[in-house]
């Protein structure tokens, strides 16, 4: 170890105790200005040290924590929905997209979440710590959450936090209207462990070079001397004289910045090539961006769009931000405007449709996402996928397998617009329940088993069953510990006593599903919007996709894979549906019969009226006084 001899080895004593320094003053409150305004900043280092390019370059990258957090409330920012999943404290609210573990080689797809979810696993569960999940998947959260106050709570003799330093709330990813910005140096940075230099390499404000992953154990960054040691260099000709950096900061981020983590697509039907061919949510073609519907204060609690969200904030006028309560209205009657039409949203007028429809259909079951076919096709998601990162391979047979559009009944009782994931893992089945083992766990265990099997690459290779085989036997050691298995495709399997592979039904195998809303399709094209009888064959067939669709079991394994028909995720029972079903082919010859009875029945009353009028005019002439004859 050497002592450097630079302007920054001064402040050594100073860095040492910045790790929990606080804003030099107290969060500004806003004036109630709509007028954004000018960030003009000087900007500060972890040690709420003013950073100046002039001579040597300073060693030390940007704080969001000290620079943003002089004038916002940077605590209460990161109490948020990006931000708060490890918070129990925090209602877990309506279920949303999960996190999947996915490892190629041991054919694990787990989906996780810190949240409670039906069908998902904590990341503790299988020895995931927070250490971990930011390595795994901070390259699609903006800092803070697991990396930042809640996950360095957690004690993990494998974290490495001195050297990568904190994971600060990306304020950039979300409100930097610079094109310079570029979420994939972001990715980069996390791949590197990179931690504390992610937000200033994104940002475009400076170059960051050198890879904290390389880097011992017991690095000091302030006393020790490395190649690897990421180094900054700052654009000099972003600061002004004053020493302050404009940002050209947005209070409604773009779209753009959205799709970094929220895009989808379906490489079944469109592959590399397809974007051209797919049309934009309607919302963004006309003009809205995706923060006029989430919506957010400083609490960065966001509008979440569901019809939940009013009461679990407390606020009656979030309710307008549904799609209901945006186009129709709400029956709340304080808080805002009730009335639907909001934003300059048209209100439909549902011509023709039954009311009970929007009783019991959300209304992205119609109105959103892809049309539905006969079998939900495969999707992939930025968060799941690493949509964004260029160098993998995103082909159709890349891990997790999602599959959508599938409509689930959900927890409100209405049908929605959702996207299913089986889990597919190795565990141990004890007194009825199975617990997850990580899969560095089964690799180690299995050796040379699974030694030879690829990771992620563009020739993926299904687990054969004699390899499932294999590795069960070689789980099979601890008995104590309980049965090995492997769930997979909606069954969990095991070994019989002949040594067989043997699938069966368990709760653990059960699809995960979590709704979605976008992309919304134009009126026009929305499910039952074609004229009469034609709009209602969208749904009402005896072999529609939207009530008797597939959906294949997919997983990572050779085994049988089976397929699910719509009417089991939306709790109802086939054959009833297909013979209700059966009866729209009749209805057009039953208003035929109603219209030709209905003529019939007032040709009768007809009939049967005009003698009435005959008998009663006849009745009236019988008491008519008799003529009296005149007199000359």
């Amino acid at each position: 170890m050497r002592i450097r001899l630079t302007g920054m080895a001064v402040a050594a004593g100073v860095w040492l105790a910045a790790q929990s320094v606080a804003p030099a003053q107290a969060p500004l409150k806003g004036g109630g200005s709509r007028t954004l305004a000018v960030h003009r900043i000087p900007i500060y280092d972890a040690t709420d040290q003013k950073i100046l390019p002039a001579g040597e370059e300073p060693i030390m990258p940007l704080s969001t924590r000290t620079t943003c957090g002089k004038c916002h409330d940077y605590e209460k920012i990161s109490s948020g929905w990006h931000f708060n999943a490890m918070d129990e404290t925090v209602p877990p609210g309506r279920a949303g997209e999960l996190w999947v573990l996915v490892d190629e080689r041991t054919g694990t797809q787990l989906p996780l979440s810190y949240r409670p979810r039906p069908n998902a696993w904590k990341p503790a569960d299988v020895g995931v710590t927070p250490w971990q999940f930011t390595e795994l998947f901070a390259r699609h959260f903006p800092g803070g959450g697991p990396a930042g106050k809640y996950g360095q709570k957690v004690i993990d003799p494998y974290a490495r936090w001195e050297v990568s330093g904190e994971l600060e709330i990306n304020c950039f990813a979300c409100h930097n209207g610079d094109p310079h910005q570029d979420q994939v140096m972001w990715f980069q940075q996390i791949g590197k462990q990179n931690f504390r230099w992610a937000n200033t390499a994104a940002s475009g404000l400076a170059e960051v070079s050198g890879n904290a992953r390389k880097l011992p154990d017991m690095f000091d960054i302030i006393m020790d001397d490395n190649p690897e040691e990421p180094k900054v260099v700052y654009d000099k000709a972003r600061f002004n004289a004053k020493g302050e950096v404009f940002f050209d900061l947005v209070r409604r981020p773009d779209a753009n910045r959205c799709y970094a983590c929220h895009s989808r697509t379906n490489p079944q039907t469109e592959g590399h090539e397809g974007k051209w061919k797919a049309d934009e949510d309607i919302h963004l073609t006309g003009g809205m961006t995706c923060a006029d519907c989430h919506r957010n204060g400083l609490d960065h609690m966001i509008s979440r769009g569901g019809e939940g969200d009013a009461a679990l904030r407390g606020h009656p006028s979030m309710a307008t931000l549904t799609c209901q309560g945006c186009h129709l209205g709400t029956d709340q009657s304080q808080g805002g405007p009730t009335m639907g039409g909001r934003l300059g949203a048209p209100v439909p007028a549902h011509v023709g449709l039954p009311t009970i429809h929007l009783e019991k259909l959300t209304c992205t079951a119609c109105h959103a996402g892809p049309w539905p076919g006969r079998q939900a096709l495969r999707e992939q998601n930025s968060r799941t996928h690493d949509l964004e990162t260029h160098i993998k391979h995103h082909g159709p047979d890349v891990l997790p397998f999602i599959r959508s559009p599938v409509f689930v009944r959900q927890e409100d009782g209405k049908i929605g617009l959702h996207q299913a994931l089986w889990p597919a893992f190795w565990g141990r089945l004890k007194d009825g329940k199975v617990t997850p083992l990580a899969p560095k766990a089964v690799a180690d265990a299995a050796g040379k088993v699974l030694a030879e099997r690829p990771g992620r690459s563009a020739a993926w290779t299904p687990l054969k069953t004699e390899t499932i085989i294999a590795v069960l036997q070689a789980l099979a050691g601890d008995a104590a510990a309980g049965q090995p298995v492997y769930v997979a495709s909606g069954k969990l399997h095991a070994l019989t006593g002949e040594g067989r592979l043997e699938g069966r039904e368990h709760e653990s195998a059960a699809p995960c599903t979590w709704p979605y809303a976008h992309d919304v399709r134009p009126a026009a094209q929305a499910l039952g919007a074609g004229p009469d009888q034609a709009g209602c064959r969208d749904c009402h067939t005896t072999d529609s996709a939207f009530f008797f669709g597939t959906v294949a079991a997919d997983g990572p394994a050779e085994v049988e894979i089976p397929s699910h028909e719509m009417t089991e995720f939306q709790k109802l029972d086939s054959t009833q549906m297909k013979l209700f079903n059966f009866t729209f082919v009749f209805r057009p010859y039953l208003k035929l019969t109603v219209f030709a009875a209905s003529a019939l029945a007032a040709a009768v009353l007809l009939w049967f009226g005009l003698r009435a009028l005959a008998a009663v005019t006849k009745w009236f002439a019988g008491w008519a006084p008799a003529p009296t004859e005149g007199k000359d």
